[in-house]
């Protein structure tokens, strides 16, 4: 197979795991996806780690109750391939490297591993030796009460040819609740591989890797459970596809408190340690034997207080490859994120160079770019984004925690309805409602309208949306006519802001998370000072800068959560260092999280729930960005810009990580 850019030829081959699984499974938390660890070898002998992010041949069943089908299954990977194509080479997003996956897939997407001679092959058929494809035969399916493709998690393969007989049964990874397995109907798993040993000795030469294999009778003995049990295990018993992907190896939490000065043993010990963790583990080690023996920080040791400048620093640059890469992500993609949380932002661990130190070679990332799920229901706007069916309430707009939207009944008023377009008023409709949320309007009778709300003031809802030929004719003689009791059907807009509620609640963790004090000790201290200032500040005019007011008064009052010290993981290091922050700076670092998460007019950078500009969404980010540069700029400046030496580190480190960029993607610090 041909490789990318260099023209050599590469492999891409699974990896040996530890244990009872015969894969090296990096994450397995997804619902529809897992993520293995691979190698890719080059003809001329090179080895490069790959992450594969490969699709579930079954979607779990989410907590929350309900299913995902394969169907949906099948459009969030779509949307991710969509995604890491748009925002490739963009910093601070992962990347999807340029490595073909068929060699472990195959054609169809579908592998079975045999562990012993460590090879895949596709799904074929016990009887006749033909690869087996997935039935959309709505007919047979229906015959068996089993659901169609569209509506099922479950994907059931068959051989066209032996189906013919009418005797050939339908294969599934395992068998929907309710259905009987065996005979000719269904068979899971299991049954197929049975069927496969018991045909394996009339099969024809080359049907299948068991055909003439001199395993083959240890692995299908003729009485008696063998070894094929064990040997012979599904990556993909239906159709999936997988996603190359750049090795990331620290989670946001991880990466916090590694640039606070957690040790590296400790740090492995605490969050790498367990069952379903070793390949991460040794993807940290491996990276990490490098970075363990120089040094790690300028200033660790000195207890002036530049050591807490030193990673107040690090982990403002670390933010700002965050902020880039979510601009990024609302700039390409016209879509929010919605599931910024530790799991999904991570860092990748570069070997330093130079005099680069340990802890300033991390880069950040943001992960599973185009989750959010557009709501498609029929002539809604676009810009319209689904709640995620799990999220971490601790790092999560209420919105997402919540989701609102109802029918209720307002008076609508269409103030015009001409070539194409419409335009109406609304009120007494949804009191919750902001700009650009979505609206279905049923007037005229049976006639629904789909709009996006521009404006919401004074108690009325200025909506706008398109028209098609027959909705306009159908409307075009109530138009100045206020119809009351008219039905309106809310559906809530769940972008932009919410991102950035999510990037202040990661910040203040940044700041204030660490051995002594847990995440939700922060996220609970941080709400209920920022609940007192909103009660002090009222509403009204000038309420954005009473609000700024009365959260410094609340903050001042908590300093044991909000101690300048506290960017430091390890309470020794608290106990041995001064803090170097000016107290006006450190201030300005916290209220910079809480303008993040406080949807507040004259203090947030959104106002509300829908403030942001859909033709221009990465408009409040950019202004996230250039007061977090300056705030970066501020700590750079007292941490070395007073020193002539620390200049000429400086310098030196500018140097590195230029060079750096020009030869690996800019993965410096």
């Amino acid at each position: 197979m041909r490789g990318v850019g260099d023209g050599n030829h590469i492999r891409l081959e699974l990896i040996r795991g530890e244990g009872a699984s015969p894969l090296r499974v990096v994450s397995d938390g997804g619902n529809t996806s897992r993520l293995l660890l691979a190698h890719v070898a080059s003809s001329a002998g090179s080895i490069q780690e790959v992450v594969v992010k490969v699709g579930r041949d079954l979607p779990r069943l989410p907590l929350e109750g309900g299913e995902i089908t394969q169907a949906q299954a099948s459009a969030r990977h779509q949307r991710e391939a969509a995604a890491l194509d748009a925002l490739a080479g963009r910093p601070g997003v992962v990347q999807r490297l340029p490595v073909p996956t068929t060699d472990l897939l195959g054609d169809g997407g579908m592998a079975v591993l045999c562990s012993e001679r460590w090879i895949t092959f596709a799904p074929l058929c016990p009887t006749c030796g033909a690869e087996l494809v997935p039935c959309v035969d709505e007919v047979l399916l229906d015959r068996l009460s089993l659901a169609s493709p569209a509506t099922s998690r479950h994907v059931f393969l068959y051989c066209p040819p032996c189906s013919q007989t009418g005797t050939a049964p339908l294969y599934t990874r395992s068998l929907p609740k309710g259905v009987k397995g065996g005979g000719a109907a269904v068979v899971d798993f299991g049954g197929w591989r049975d069927g496969l040993g018991a045909a394996v000795a009339s099969l024809p030469a080359g049907a299948a890797p068991c055909v003439g294999c001199d395993e083959a009778t240890a692995c299908f003995p003729a009485a008696g459970e063998g070894e094929a049990a064990t040997r012979l295990q599904p990556i993909a018993f239906a159709p999936v596809a997988a996603l190359p992907l750049e090795p990331l190896h620290l989670r946001f939490d991880e990466q916090m408190a590694l640039l606070g000065g957690d040790g590296w043993d400790s740090l492995i010990a605490r969050s790498l340690a367990g069952e379903g963790k070793a390949a991460r583990r040794g993807l940290v080690e491996g990276a990490a034997a490098n970075l363990r023996r120089g040094p790690q920080y300028l200033f660790e040791g000195e207890a002036d207080g530049l050591f807490q400048l030193e990673v107040l620093y690090l982990k403002a640059t670390a933010f700002l490859q965050l902020f880039d890469g979510v601009a990024a992500l609302h700039e390409r993609l016209r879509a929010p994120h919605l599931r910024l949380d530790p799991s999904h932002v991570m860092a990748r661990l570069a070997s330093p160079g130079g005099p680069a130190p340990a802890r300033w070679t991390t880069a950040v990332r943001v992960i599973a770019p185009g989750g959010a799920e557009p709501m498609v229901a029929g002539g809604l706007p676009a810009g319209l984004f689904l709640p995620p069916a799990e999220v971490r309430e601790a790092y999560s707009a209420p919105p997402l925690v919540a989701p609102s939207g109802r029918g209720e009944r307002a008076e609508v008023e269409l103030t015009a309805a001409a070539k194409g377009r419409f335009q109406a008023v609304v009120r007494g409709g949804p009191m919750q409602a902001v700009a650009n949320d979505g609206l279905t309007l049923q007037v005229a009778g049976e006639v629904a309208l789909f709009g996006r709300i521009e404006r919401a003031d004074g108690g009325a809802l200025q909506v706008s949306g398109t028209l098609t030929a027959e909705q306009e004719a159908a409307v075009a003689g109530r138009v100045g006519e206020p119809l009351a009791e008219s039905a309106c059907l809310h559906h809530p807009t769940l972008h932009v802001p919410c991102d950035l509620f999510s990037l202040g609640r990661l910040w203040l963790h940044g700041l204030l998370v660490n051995d002594e004090q847990e995440v939700a000790a922060v996220v609970a201290g941080c709400d209920q000072v920022a609940a007192r200032a909103a009660v002090a500040a009222g509403d009204g005019e000038g309420s954005g800068e009473r609000f700024g007011d009365a959260l410094v008064r609340e903050i001042d009052g908590r300093p044991d959560l909000f101690s300048p010290l506290a960017p430091l993981y390890r309470g020794a290091d608290r106990a041995a260092n001064a803090a170097g922050t000016p107290e006006l700076l450190w201030e300005e670092l916290l209220l910079f999280g809480f303008r993040l998460l406080v949807w507040r007019p004259g203090f947030g950078f959104c106002a509300h729930r829908g403030d942001y500009d859909p033709g221009f969404p990465r408009g409040p980010i950019d202004r996230a960005i250039a007061v977090l540069t300056g705030l970066a700029a501020r700590i750079h400046g007292h941490l070395l810009g007073s020193d002539p030496f620390h200049r000429e580190v400086q310098e030196a480190l500018d140097t590195v990580f230029s060079l750096r960029e020009k030869t690996d993607g800019g993965e410096g610090g």
